[in-house]
């Protein structure tokens, strides 16, 4: 499963994915705490991007894009006290802008098969965005009409 912070930052759908041993990758903010150190020290996930090694980042591809593939560098680290617990950091090779997921998997897995699974929601949400070339000629117009308030496309 993968989603964005309003799914990642619920703890309880966290846990009941697990106990129905589904995987995720859910997004999550900077401030999001983590633990690190076998479960023992825990940390805000922003903390600790800042102290990976500069060999921790590996450029992997999450996917196509309207504008082609999506390259991006990404690091993992065990959080937690297992070894199916992670914290996945995607860092922007142009801005430097870092987002984070927190990810679980019933058995283990790759920092290349974790990857994609941040792509898929992207698609996913690009399916419910409207084309451009609809929003570009339309507007949204809201008002009261005689059968109450309702918002319209409007040339």
């Amino acid at each position: 499963m993968t989603g964005d912070e309003a799914y990642g930052q619920d703890p309880r759908l966290r846990a009941r994915l697990e106990e129905a041993g589904i995987g995720y990758v859910l997004a999550v903010a900077c401030s999001t705490r983590v633990r690190i150190n076998s479960g023992r020290t825990p940390v805000r996930a922003d903390t600790v991007a800042g102290r990976l090694p500069a060999t921790a980042w590996q450029r992997q591809r999450a996917g196509s894009g309207a504008k082609g593939p999506r390259y991006y560098d990404w690091a993992w680290i065990h959080i937690g006290a297992d070894e199916h617990r992670h914290l996945l950091v995607r860092r922007n090779r142009t801005t430097g802008e870092l987002a984070f997921y927190l990810c679980w998997s019933p058995t283990t897995v790759t920092l290349a098969e974790l990857v994609p699974v941040v792509g898929v929601r992207w698609s996913v949400e690009e399916c419910f965005q409207p084309p451009k070339a609809m929003s570009d000629s339309t507007t949204a117009r809201s008002g009261t009409g005689p059968h109450g308030t309702g918002t319209s496309p409007s040339p």
